[in-house]
């Protein structure tokens, strides 16, 4: 019932906004055992933030309003530390599930509106590793609303004030025990840096940059390669030279070395290496800087390795030569003999089953 009226009162409801509000909080309709309630009262707490935030009439209670929002999202956000995260999938949530759910919930109806979105600018630091920490739940329902809710406040515009903590929350994330929380973590990274890239200062979009290739030794092979896509993203917004060529560096010593014994860390370790050498390529998809042939020297000195070394380094000359192939002999008048001989002889017999 208070859903319209809210919409069709809009800026001249403020006061029954203001009502409505201390409804469901003394209520808590947040925490109800019924889904269906816990969903009216996050759409209908959405509706009265994006009423207060576009108020210009009365500003005082609006502005009283967004405190008081703010202050339950605060709230919500102190108390999940202390709540049992759910182990077991069960028909019949607790109390814990309900309010991880109604903050989830509250995320993502408060999102679909840009003003009321804005407000939530200054808790994005706090919010972020709330939703990236709730991947990890074994409730599937749980755990697909928390993935969208980071993609979600990925894309909201941060406050430049606030770059730098969320840099922060971020990096914090990463120590995550679960693998899938990681992961996603360098997704919302990738959307992060591409949705403020203007905001961000030189030092902060290389914090980013290291953020991703700390990544590329994590011990699961499936962060290490969403790692490499996310490197590869920001390696484009940088375009510095010097910084290509630092990473190069860092990228090709592990490459170079020869292994005496091949054990589980040196594996990964070369597999990272080499998953930074083809975000490094994949910044110049169609053409061929003077760096590249040293790089993809190095990517077929790995080409004997275990796996998943092997196969990266398969995948990456059939991508070069898909990008390639029709510029490939306008490439090959600026490449040396030997350049030449040793991107031909990886040509058309690596193949997926090679």
């Amino acid at each position: 019932m208070m859903q319209p009226m809210v919409v069709n009162f809009n800026r001249r409801g403020v006061h029954l906004s203001s009502k409505a509000l201390q409804i469901l909080c003394n209520e808590s309709f947040l925490a109800h055992p019924y889904k269906q309630c816990r969903e009216s009262a996050a759409r209908l707490l959405s509706l009265i933030l994006e009423v207060s935030a576009d108020s210009d009439a009365e500003s005082g209670l609006a502005g009283a309003m967004q405190q008081q929002i703010s202050g339950l999202f605060r709230n919500l956000i102190a108390e999940l530390p202390s709540l049992p995260i759910p182990e077991t999938e069960s028909l019949e949530k607790d109390s814990s599930e309900c309010w991880l759910e109604s903050l989830l919930l509250l995320l993502l109806h408060t999102m679909y509106s840009n003003d009321a979105a804005i407000s939530l600018r200054a808790l994005l630091p706090d919010l972020l590793p709330c939703a990236l920490g709730m991947i990890s739940v074994r409730d599937k329902e749980l755990s697909i609303q928390a993935v969208s809710c980071a993609a979600g406040l990925a894309h909201l515009p941060a406050h430049a004030s606030t770059v730098a903590a969320m840099l922060t929350a971020l990096r914090s994330v990463f120590a995550d025990t679960a693998w899938r929380v990681r992961r996603n973590a360098l997704l919302t990274l990738q959307d992060f840096v591409f949705t403020n890239l203007f905001m961000m200062s030189a030092e902060q979009r290389e914090d980013a940059l290291a953020l991703a290739c700390e990544a590329l030794t994590d011990e699961v092979v499936e962060v290490r390669e969403q790692a490499g896509t996310t490197a590869s993203g920001i390696f484009r917004c940088l375009d510095k030279s010097t910084i290509l060529s630092t990473y190069q560096d860092r990228f090709g010593e592990p490459c170079r070395k020869k292994r005496k014994k091949i054990t589980k860390k040196s594996t990964v370790t070369v597999h990272g290496a080499v998953l930074g050498l083809v975000a490094l390529l994949q910044t110049r998809p169609y053409d061929l800087p003077e760096w590249a042939p040293a790089v993809l020297g190095l990517l077929a000195s790995r080409s004997g390795d275990p796996e998943p070394v092997a196969s990266t380094v398969r995948k990456a000359f059939m991508e070069f030569w898909r990008t390639h192939q029709d510029a490939w002999q306008d490439i090959k008048q600026h490449l040396a003999e030997d350049e030449i001989d040793l991107l031909e002889s990886y040509r058309g017999h690596l193949s997926y089953f090679s």
